[in-house]
């Protein structure tokens, strides 16, 4: 349970994230880019709260101060050499730092006992406003804010410019929701909306891998031996809404899944290489890696 003393500093992380999470911009190369703007302007608000609150706490998490000076000297390592792209390298970089320093200013602001509560209702928030988007670029409500571009095979890019992030970013709210319906014995209305909101963004996202991480979190957190009837009833008719939006949108549901299983499956192949190509960076480069963002 959050304290209430807190509330106004939480709102103010919320703000924060949601706003972090929305930004995007065709006038970058990566969407991210524009997300790391308004991180940038954030951390100097939640800074100016760090200045002003009473009594100061700068306690600094010993991951923070290990991770840091690892990143830093990563960067040394791989900027000296002759096929590095500074541009890229110091964008990479700055992504990092400003996470680093997003965490860091969440461990100072936020006591030890709020911080799952806090960091569950951030990842809610954020994916409740990303679906409402999503939802106004599937239905095309605003064209202007979501173009179509034809030579682009992915219908849902949201604010993420990718499906697949997209639904990731939407499977990690999924399982939070659904531990917080099985845990009461009457679940709130508004939960079990939100929860069937979510589940339908992650559906037409069209991302597989989303898909699989969402159920096997939510797996993980059901208690089966004390379900009740109310919680029987619930899981049943969501189980028929995924039923009923898979067979509305079908090429990004049931077409998508049938794929899966066929030789023109480019996207598990790629997996595979990709894992392969892990391993092999982790053979060669075990100690530093091979540089930030590669």
């Amino acid at each position: 349970m959050i304290s209430n003393a807190n509330k106004q500093v939480y709102l103010l992380l919320t703000v924060a994230f949601v706003m972090m999470t929305l930004g995007f911009s065709f006038n970058f190369i990566d969407f991210n880019h524009a997300k790391n703007a308004v991180l940038g302007f954030a951390l100097i608000v939640l800074g100016l709260r760090i200045l002003v609150q009473t009594p100061p706490t700068f306690i600094v998490p010993k991951i923070l101060i290990a991770a840091l000076p690892v990143l830093l000297l990563s960067v040394l390592i791989h900027g000296g050499g002759e096929n590095t792209v500074t541009g890229y390298l110091v964008r990479s970089t700055s992504h990092y730092l400003l996470s680093l320093l997003f965490l860091l200013y969440f461990v100072i602001l936020v006591p030890r006992d709020d911080r799952t509560a806090v960091v569950s209702d951030l990842l809610i928030a954020g994916a409740l406003v990303v679906s409402v988007t999503t939802w106004i670029q599937f239905f095309n409500l605003v064209p202007t804010l979501f173009p179509t571009f034809p030579q682009y095979d992915q219908k849902i890019y949201s604010v993420f410019g990718n499906q697949n992030l997209l639904g990731g970013f939407i499977a990690l709210a999924i399982p939070i929701l659904v531990y917080r319906v099985v845990r009461e014995s009457k679940p709130k209305t508004m939960t079990c909306i939100m929860l069937g909101l979510l589940c339908a963004t992650c559906l037409v996202s069209g991302s597989r891998s989303a898909w699989l991480a969402a159920l096997i979190g939510s797996a993980c957190v059901i208690p089966y031996r004390s379900m009740t009837r109310t919680h029987h009833i619930l899981g049943g008719t969501l189980l028929l809404s995924i039923v009923v939006t898979a067979l509305l949108v079908p090429e990004a549901t049931t077409d998508r899944l049938i794929h899966s299983f066929t030789d023109d499956d480019a996207g598990f192949h790629t997996r595979i290489w990709i894992w392969s190509g892990s391993l092999l960076m982790l053979k060669d480069h075990l100690l530093f890696g091979v540089g930030p963002g590669m």
